[in-house]
């Protein structure tokens, strides 16, 4: 039963992600600026619902792959290197087609 559900949930979980992200983003032109924003109502308890979403994923790894990021760890050191240094090339490429005037 616990399989099932964590398979479920592992099939699941990036289009629920995405899916909530586009809501949040449109969500004061769907309901309204008057309207309650149940997004900006929980951000004091966004650093708990972060850990608690990183906890669950966690409980999704298995053992196996815990222990290739142990056998593994340069290439995963040089992979989070290389993420990062991609992440600052994409906001600067957003800064300047949006015409930021800041500094990248």
């Amino acid at each position: 039963m616990i399989a099932r559900i964590s398979g479920i949930i592992q099939q699941l979980l990036l289009i629920w992600l995405v899916l909530f992200s586009v809501v949040a983003y449109f969500w004061i032109d769907l309901a309204g600026v008057d309207s309650l924003d149940p997004f900006a109502a929980t951000r004091p308890a966004l650093g708990l619902m972060i850990s608690l979403t990183m906890f669950c994923i966690g409980c999704l790894i298995t053992v196996d792959e815990i222990d290739e990021v142990f056998r593994r760890w340069p290439t995963v050191l040089g992979g989070t290197r290389s993420s990062t240094r991609s992440c600052r090339c994409s906001r600067g490429a957003v800064a300047l087609c949006w015409g930021s005037n800041a500094s990248i």
